[in-house]
This record gives structure tokens, C-alpha cells and sequence, in this order.
């Protein structure tokens, strides 16, 4: 059961970058209006558990994990959904640099999957028709998600305020965008950005908490590379998406290293 709440979960995480791109509003303005609407299931979660006082690393983390979206969906809106999300899934690389860079003592096998994954990149930025300034901003994203996996490693808080802080630092970073850039909602999108926040973030991440407790880090985290699969499934039926051979030979490459990685946690 465990196991296919965490697919659900994948599932949810790749839909809604075409949400994202069926709105057409500017990303950072999508992240606020997603953000502000998942407080709707996080702070009852928040609050039933208890409010910790704010510190920086969560404050950082709000900003990271803001930014991340940025970038993911300047992609997105750039490339599309599938070739973003192959780049994006490189963060558990990333996440191991840094690590590697911060003292921790980094594995021989785990630096061979960075170079599988990273050689995955290679193929799609060497041969992918895609704007190579939007697969930029995918790998930017992926860096700044990283770095909120880095800095996890520090907070000692829980889950449910790590989230809240999250979202509320998210939501406070972006709303100078969705204050003064120029856009329209309408019925229809107001109700995307609801489904987005409600649905696809604040009860994704509540589905996401529960399964680690009994799956563990470990198994979710190799699950959690299904969400790439279906960014490219979903793409291809509903965008009309035609994904060359070199993206789908990198994409596999980077799927594997970081299932390599994440098999090493």
C-alpha cells in the first residue's frame, strides 16, 4: 500500500509541471499562488504538532526549496515538462557534491553514479534541440533542490515544520512577483492553481511524510524516479511531446545514477 502511495505521490509531483505550463502564468507567480493554497492542508498539520520559533536554516530552506520552483518552471515553460524534469532529477547528485564538499566521506561507487548521471546531461545538452538556456535553468533548479537536501541534514525539526516553513518562506519570497508582474487568472486557472497546491503539493507531501515512516528514506527516494517517467508519459499524451533518442538515452543515464546514489543512502 506504502509503495503505491509513494507512485501516487511521483505521479502528482510530474503533473503538475504541465499544470504549471496549462496556466501559462510567469513561474514565480505559479510558485506563490501553489505555495499560498498547499497552507491550506500543511498549517493544520503544522499546528496539530506545534509551532517551533523560526530559525535561519529554516528560513533558508523556504528560500532554497522557493527558488527551486523558479527555476524548475522558467524551465518547464522553456522546454517542457519531460526534458526539464530529466535535468531537474540530477539534484541527488548535486546533493552528494556538496556533501563531498562540506567533509563528508563520499563512496567510489557514488562518484561512478555521478558520472553516469552527469554523462546523461551531456547527451541531452549535446543533442537535444531544446533551448540550452531553459536546460540551465533545469539544472539551477536541481542545484538549489539539492542544496535544500544538503541543509535538511542540519535542521533538527520536524517534518511538518520544516514543510510549513517552507511553504511560508516560499510564499513570502514570491509574492513581490505576483504583486507587480502582469497576468490574468480566470475561473479555470484559479482552479488549476488550487488543484496545484491543494492536491499536488500540501497533500502530496503529507502522503510523502507517511510513507517514509514505513518504507524509509531508501526505497521512497528510488520510487521518487518514477516521477521523470511519467513527466515524459504525461507529455507526450496530453502535449503531443515527440522525445528524441538522445533525451531518452540521457534521461536513462540520469535516472540510473541517481537511483545509484539514492541505493547508497
Amino acid at each position: 500500500m506504502k509503495l503505491l502511495q509513494v507512485v501516487f505521490v511521483t505521479f502528482l509531483w510530474a503533473s503538475v509541471l504541465l499544470i504549471s505550463k496549462a496556466t501559462g502564468l510567469p513561474p514565480p507567480v505559479f510558485v506563490f499562488y501553489r505555495v499560498l493554497f498547499s497552507l491550506i492542508i500543511v498549517l493544520p498539520m503544522t499546528l496539530r504538532s506545534g509551532i517551533e520559533r523560526p530559525r535561519l536554516s529554516l528560513i533558508a530552506g523556504g528560500v532554497f526549496i522557493a527558488l527551486n520552483w523558479i527555476f524548475l518552471f522558467l524551465a518547464v515553460s522553456m522546454i517542457g515538462p519531460s526534458t526539464a524534469d530529466f535535468i531537474y532529477y540530477t539534484a541527488p547528485i548535486i546533493s552528494l557534491a556538496l556533501s563531498g564538499f562540506f567533509g563528508e566521506r563520499i563512496p567510489l561507487s557514488s562518484w561512478i553514479a555521478a558520472a553516469v548521471s552527469l554523462a546523461g546531461v551531456g547527451m541531452i545538452f549535446s543533442f537535444s534541440p531544446s533551448d540550452p538556456i531553459g536546460m540551465l535553468f533545469a539544472f539551477l533548479g536541481a542545484l538549489f533542490y539539492g542544496s535544500v537536501v544538503v541543509l535538511g541534514r542540519f535542521i533538527r525539526s520536524s517534518s511538518s515544520n520544516i514543510t510549513f516553513y517552507q511553504m511560508v518562506v516560499s510564499a513570502a519570497a514570491t509574492l513581490p512577483f505576483a504583486i507587480l508582474m502582469d497576468y490574468e487568472i480566470d475561473l479555470f486557472k484559479a482552479f488549476l492553481l488550487v488543484i496545484a497546491g491543494v492536491v499536488n503539493t500540501g497533500l502530496a507531501l503529507i502522503l510523502w511524510w507517511d510513507a517514509l515512516k514505513v518504507l524509509g528514506v531508501k526505497k521512497a527516494s528510488v520510487l521518487s524516479y518514477l516521477d521523470p517517467l511519467f513527466a515524459l508519459v504525461l507529455s507526450v499524451l496530453f502535449l503531443g511531446y515527440e522525445p528524441g533518442i538522445w533525451e531518452i538515452a540521457g534521461g536513462i543515464l540520469i535516472i540510473a545514477g541517481g537511483v545509484m546514489v539514492s541505493l547508497r543512502k
